[in-house]
């Protein structure tokens, strides 16, 4: 009797010691998850990622990628390929993080399959590192490891995930890139953009800032009579040399509400030409315009093949070809600190009567008697059926026009 006490005593013993292992076990399992988690991005049914094949990849029927083919719609393995340069999309991953659900494009249409993630990602689906990006301008993000074709841009506080480093000295990342259900795309950028993302060990000051400059021009008109053809302006700002000062003076230079060149006339108003002087002034001519050829490529007036924008041309170029000029939609807000920061901002509307004209108008620094409160009341100059130097968009526009005005800004 006490020899079967004994032996059941250590067995409650071993089943005691099972659980509390078990337990300690889950513990640490959640402990890891919940810190892998904060560092890792999400590939859900419900959104998906963008990316540009590299290689000819492989793609299988079956989540564990033992039978060649596709699951929707079922083809034969010969037509399961993948191949360099095609655009993708990645619908989720599944088996750990090893595998992932992609949508890629045959000659007989899209295609849905699993391909192993190490044939995308350079470190499984896990990144090495995440967060946000403290440069204050942008990154620029290529399609490839080995392409200069632009995939994207990151910009300050925007949320990416860094893979791996290839031989070419190019970095695989994952970036916000937020349209639709698409989250985030994978792309590459230089190495020397690398600790831009992240604040800097080697210095004190984790948000470096460009030095803000101005530069005079010996040879200047701010009085051009054809309104169409390019201003000369005294002073001119450079990327690499924003601020707000520096935005300011730009922006006064041309009083706009003395100034002849932005005088309304009895059938017409100028607010395009009186935003395209400043960003001339900015160092943006081959990035904005008035005028642009059949391309939708920025060109000097009156270049052959080309043709002038209204106020409502202006606002369709923005949309269709802004991003790749280096304009970027941004809320008002992100509007107000933008040209806060003395980057060159743009405020526009678009009138949906064909017979009416649209408005353009330039976002500038806050100063003592403007300030912004939110409401998209951003502070604006701008030439047009009232010439105004420093005013509310609200003022400029008219506050029922509000909530329809659009904002980019540039690098």
């Amino acid at each position: 009797m006490k020899h079967k006490m004994k032996q059941n005593m250590r067995k409650v013993s071993l089943i005691m010691s099972m659980i509390l292992i078990a337990i300690e076990i889950c513990t640490a399992m959640m402990t890891v998850s919940a810190s892998a988690a904060t560092n890792m991005p999400s590939f859900q049914s419900n959104s998906y990622t963008e990316f540009v094949a590299n290689n000819t990849i492989k793609v299988y029927k079956d989540s564990l990628c033992r039978s060649r083919g596709t699951i929707w719609p079922t083809v034969k393995a010969y037509n399961s390929y993948i191949d360099p340069g095609d655009l993708c999309k990645i619908l989720a991953s599944v088996n750990s993080g090893t595998v992932i659900k992609v949508e890629f494009p045959t000659p007989n249409g899209k295609r849905v399959g699993f391909i192993r993630a190490s044939d995308v990602f350079l470190m499984k689906i896990s990144p090495t590192e995440g967060g946000h990006s403290y440069w204050p301008g942008k990154i620029t993000v290529y399609s490839t490891y080995s392409s200069r074709t632009k995939w994207g841009e990151i910009w300050k506080n925007d949320m990416c995930y860094v893979y791996g480093k290839t031989k070419n000295n190019r970095y695989q990342i994952l970036f916000e890139a937020k349209s639709r259900n698409r989250k985030y795309k994978l792309g590459w950028i230089a190495s020397e953009d690398l600790d831009r993302l992240k604040p800097t060990a080697s210095t004190n000051n984790p948000d470096p800032k460009p030095k803000e400059q101005i530069v005079k021009m010996a040879n200047y008109n701010l009085h051009v009579a054809d309104k169409a053809a390019l201003i000369k302006p005294a002073y001119r700002n450079y990327e690499g040399a924003r601020g707000a000062n520096a935005y300011t003076t730009i922006v006064k230079q041309f009083d706009v509400t003395r100034n002849s060149r932005y005088r309304r006339s009895s059938n017409a108003t100028f607010c395009n030409i009186y935003s395209v002087d400043i960003m001339v002034a900015m160092g943006l001519e081959s990035s904005f315009s008035h005028w642009i050829d059949s391309n939708g490529k920025p060109v000097k007036p009156y270049s052959k093949g080309s043709h002038e924008l209204t106020a409502n041309a202006t606002y369709i170029w923005l949309r269709n070809h802004g991003s790749s000029y280096g304009w970027k939609k941004v809320s008002a807000k992100q509007a107000q600190q933008r040209a806060n920061s003395g980057y060159p901002t743009l405020a526009v509307w678009y009138n949906p009567n064909p017979r009416g004209s649209g408005h353009i108008a330039v976002v500038i620094p806050e100063d003592t008697h403007h300030q912004y409160f939110g409401n998209n009341n951003v502070i604006i100059s701008q030439a047009g059926a009232s010439n105004l130097s420093v005013a509310y968009a609200s003022q400029g526009f008219g506050k029922s026009k509000l909530a329809s005005i659009v904002y980019y800004t540039h690098n």
